[in-house]
Order: structure tokens, then sequence, then C-alpha cells
């Protein structure tokens, strides 16, 4: 069986140029390509020959009402996407679609501003591996294990409920968390 490899992971920044040349000039990586986006801006792929980070510039757009359960939130960084490998890459789409209320399309669940992508390969049960969704707050955390305790899946509470670890059908874990130190990266 062959290992499942990201190949890169898109964040959206406030200035994709300066956060390039720092990504660059830390890592000593360097620019893949530049491409225009839909929106009118640019993205660019910075990293080495194996992987990268796609960062594009941020869309600011209206505030969700915190009363709904939610997971879109836009800062200056965001996580846009996360490749996740599935056996069943489309039945790992639609099982991430119902849970956050998500388009799906194949293999791919997406919402505003951020996409799920499903991709043939062993899931990431060997290592720590892991992706989470940063919330606003405590209380948000909670409805979200009490919907995830309803729906019959296991639940783990950490940092003394602030953060909430489930796994996927498929055994890939992930993360709900609130962060109260809530650390802003300087890009």
């Amino acid at each position: 069986m062959s290992s499942a490899v990201r190949d890169h992971t898109g964040i959206e920044v406030s200035d994709p140029d300066h956060a390039a040349r720092t990504l660059c000039e830390l890592f000593g990586w360097q620019v893949r390509s530049t491409e225009p986006t839909m929106e009118g801006s640019r993205s660019i792929q910075v990293g080495t020959e194996e992987t990268c980070i796609l960062l594009r510039q941020a869309v600011t757009v209206d505030p969700v009402p915190s009363e709904e359960l939610t997971l879109v939130k836009k800062r200056g960084v965001a996580l846009n996407h996360v490749g996740i490998p599935a056996r069943n890459p489309e039945a790992l789409a639609a099982w991430y679609g119902g849970h956050f209320n998500l388009m799906v399309e194949g293999a791919f669940a997406y919402g505003d501003g951020w996409l799920i992508a499903c991709e043939l390969g062993a899931p990431l049960t060997e290592m720590p591996a892991h992706f989470g969704f940063m919330l606003d707050n405590r209380a948000e955390v909670d409805r979200w294990k009490a919907y995830f305790d309803a729906q019959d899946i296991a639940v783990d509470a950490q940092r003394y409920g602030n953060a909430i670890f489930m796994n996927d059908p498929e055994g890939n874990s992930f993360e709900i968390f609130f962060d109260p130190t809530r650390f802003v990266a300087p890009l």
C-alpha cells in the first residue's frame, strides 16, 4: 500500500508578497509559482521541490452571527484547505459535508473560504498528525462537543475542555479548540 503525502497547504494572508519573502528568508525556500486568483489578487507557492505552502490574499467577509453553529471565521491568516487521505474519498467528503454543513462535490467538501479535499490514500494514523479548527470562545467548543456526543462520535476533551479531538470514519484525527492565549502569526 502506498503512503499518503501532503504536497501543499494553503493559507490566506494579508500580504502574500511579504509572507513569501519572509518564508523564503527563514527557511531557504524558493518561490515555485505565482498565479492570478479569481478575486483579482495573486497566489504564490513557496517551498521545496517536494512540498509547498500556497499563499493567497485574505478575502474579508461579513461576520457570521455568533449564535450560529459554524466554523467559518476570517482572520489575517486562515487555513484555506486541507488534503485528507482516505480509502473512500467520496464517502469521507460526504461525512465532513454532513457534519459541518458543507457543500459536497465528489471527493471535495467546501464552505465559505475553505475546502476539505479527500484524496485516495491510507489515513494518517501512524503519527500524531491532525488538523484543527479554532473557535472564538469556549462555549462554541462545548456546543460542538454536545453535537458530536449526540452523533455517537467519540470525543476526547483535553486542555480543561478547551479542545476536543475526534476521528473521522477513516481514522484521521481532527481538533476543535478555543485558545485563550490566541497566538497570531506575524506574517
